[in-house]
């Protein structure tokens, strides 16, 4: 299936399934912003992101 075009907002993007979900989002062509508590996730994904464009994704660290 693809995402291209299609904005995704993936809350709780730590490791594990919220990074592979937002990995996998942007493999399919969506344009991701990724939420976590710790500002070391969106950097985190962003090295992560083998084959797929880095600016098309966003980190955001938030206090809930």
């Amino acid at each position: 299936m693809s995402f291209e075009g299609k904005v995704a907002i993936v809350t709780g993007a730590s490791p594990g399934i919220g990074a592979t979900l937002a990995e996998e989002l942007a493999r399919r062509g969506a344009h991701v912003a990724c939420v976590a508590r710790a500002r070391s996730i969106g950097k985190h994904l962003q090295s992560g992101q083998q084959g797929t464009d880095p600016a098309s994704g966003r980190g955001t660290a938030i206090e809930l």
